[in-house]
């Protein structure tokens, strides 16, 4: 570095240059080594410039992987034609050599995607190999819950091994990704969820979802149980889901019946409110027999959850047949075997966002005793938090359904709607926080008022905030009549506030009866509350829901309408509590003839 300084400083090492400029060319001085240093740096130039290549192809093929757009057949080729000459080579760390090798079996993937059949045929001996190598890997328990295809080998190799079947079917291909689906590790997931599998075949969807569900049914591993028969125990496990992969092969051969949906280990609970404060549980508890066997329903809830993309119940009716099998352990993992207002001590919460989410896709076509049958009794069945907790992922999951559009009709969304939220009422924390009308809100309760209210819950003091836009306002008219009664019974502060969040979304004539039920209903429950009014900003955001509506629909406000009169009673009295908007609202009102 001293020698370089010195040459730096040195004017004969500096020459003239002309370089382009946004002004033009532009005449400027140059560094250049001399020769003995540049003799001395090239070696280390040449293999920074190796690993800098290595590093920007690497980065060019994940950016390709993750967005079609920026691949070709030119880049598959030279990303595969790359991959087979530094996937050997040796690396500098342990590091670098795992990220030569993801990018080794993600070009395989961009090669089956978009090489085309030629690509394909030339290099398909080392893109199976790259696969083959993928799935051989070690588990990584960050696959899953980090979304995506990225840093997960084996869901890379799994949705590469989609595509080759996508450019000829080969039943060893299936088996390839039934021997995935089936593993303990769950990585595969990750793939399944860009693949395009229903597309290439109906019956690989869930032929997949089978084997998955298969593995996820695995031994317990019991106190004192010796490392040895607990292997025993492994290996009988691997036999039974290999014989449920040679039965799934059978029936895609067309030799035999399709499959039943394995029946997962029952996960029964218990109540959190009967256990003793020591270490030792219940007694009840005790006596009861150590199970031999477990549901791994986080990584079923994985493989459910990643096939969303297919829940289209109108093309795959057999998605019902997914919720009559599961059902019932559905229920009792969520304490429907306790008391109405008990909780669970553990729930499925990752289970239940797949389940119930692929529930609500199941509605379309159903008449309401059969949505009662299949979806309402379910949920109404379960317990105290499980009920609230469970209730808040269905009726957001109902929304997104109806609101895009499907064959989910306005009676039924609004007969889902209206059962739930009469059991919500008569719960036990519905109840004391009506008693109580506090301004805090229980995690439990809180997301399920939001979700009934058209709003996200905001954790952590984040404020609710309505989910839909303008134009599901639109929809909202069927809903007025509930919203309503939810307005009236519950005037504790935290539906007062999510309520106004939906209705402030897109102010209507026809919200204005609502407006005026609640208002005053609310006004019998704080009647004196400056902070509630005031504080709070309910009698500002009242009176800005009013005005919006006048400059709508001044004739709403004319002294012969019914609203005018509950108007100008509640406007009233929130100038006597001293909300300012009030007063100008009402001089604006009394222009109205």
């Amino acid at each position: 570095m001293i020698l370089h300084a010195l040459n730096r400083i040195d004017p004969a090492n500096w020459r003239k240059a002309t370089v382009q400029t946004s002004d033009g060319t532009e005449e400027v001085w140059e560094y250049v080594s001399p020769a003995a240093e540049s003799d001395h740096l090239k070696p280390l130039q040449d293999a920074t410039q190796e690993r800098h290549s290595n590093s920007r192809m690497e980065a060019s093929i994940r950016i390709a992987m993750n967005n079609p757009e920026r691949s070709s057949p030119t880049f598959a080729a030279a990303a595969v034609k790359w991959a087979q000459t530094v996937v050997d080579k040796p690396a500098s760390n342990e590091t670098e050599q795992w990220m030569h090798a993801e990018a080794a079996v993600t070009a395989a993937l961009i090669a089956a995607r978009d090489g085309g059949a030629e690509l394909i045929a030339e290099h398909e001996g080392w893109i199976r190999e790259a696969f083959k190598r993928a799935f051989e890997g070690k588990e990584d328990p960050v696959h899953r819950m980090r979304a995506g295809l990225q840093y997960n080998p084996i869901a890379i190799a799994f949705l590469g091994t989609s595509l080759l079947l996508r450019n000829r079917f080969d039943l060893g291909d299936v088996r390839t990704l039934l021997d995935a689906a089936g593993n303990d590790n769950p990585a595969a997931a990750q793939g399944f969820a860009a693949s395009l599998l229903a597309e290439i075949d109906e019956r690989l969807p869930r032929t997949l979802l089978r084997c998955a569900f298969f593995a996820c049914i695995q031994p317990a591993r019991r106190w004192g149980l010796s490392e040895e028969d607990y292997k025993a125990q492994m290996e009988a496990h691997r036999g039974n889901v290999r014989n449920a992969i040679d039965a799934e092969i059978a029936w895609l051969e067309g030799k035999q019946a399709e499959p039943s949906w394995p029946a997962f280990e029952p996960s029964k609970t218990h109540s959190r409110h009967h256990r003793s404060f020591s270490a030792r549980p219940a007694a009840v508890e005790e006596n009861e027999p150590r199970p031999e066997k477990y549901t791994d329903h986080q990584a079923a809830a994985l493989w459910l959850g990643k096939g969303e993309g297919i829940f289209d119940v109108a093309k795959r009716p057999w998605l019902r047949d997914v919720i009559k099998a599961y059902s019932a352990w559905t229920a009792v993992a969520n304490g429907s075997e306790l008391q109405e207002d008990d909780d669970p001590d553990r729930t499925p919460h990752e289970w239940n966002y797949a389940f119930f989410n692929l529930l609500a896709r199941c509605l379309p076509g159903l008449t309401l005793p059969q949505i009662d049958e299949l979806a309402l009794g379910l949920v109404l069945k379960l317990p105290g938090e499980a009920f609230m907790d469970v209730m808040t992922v269905f009726v957001r999951s109902v929304d997104d359904v109806y609101f895009s559009g499907t064959s989910l009709g306005d009676a039924e969304a609004v007969h889902i709607r209206t059962t739930l939220a009469h059991r919500l009422m008569t719960s036990r924390q519905w109840q004391w926080q009506l008693h109580e009308l506090s301004d805090r809100i229980t995690t439990h309760l809180g997301p399920a008022i939001a979700g009934l209210v058209f709003n996200n819950y905001g954790p952590l003091g984040v404020p609710a905030k309505c989910y839909l836009l303008p134009k599901g306002i639109d929809r909202l008219g069927p809903f007025l009549p509930l919203l309503r009664l939810l307005g009236e019974s519950g005037p504790f502060l935290f539906l007062v506030m999510t309520l106004l969040n939906l209705l402030e979304v897109s102010p209507m004539p026809a919200h204005l009866d609502l407006i005026c039920a609640v208002v005053k209903n609310w006004l019998t429950a704080h009647p004196g509350s400056r902070e509630f009014w005031i504080g709070y900003e309910v009698g500002r955001r009242v009176c800005a829901l009013l005005t919006a509506i006048l400059a709508q629909a001044p004739r709403s406000f004319a002294p012969d309408k019914p609203a005018r009169r509950d108007v100008d009673d509640f406007l009233g009295k929130l100038i006597r509590l001293g909300v300012a908007e009030a007063h100008q609202l009402e001089e604006i009102i009394r222009q109205v003839q």
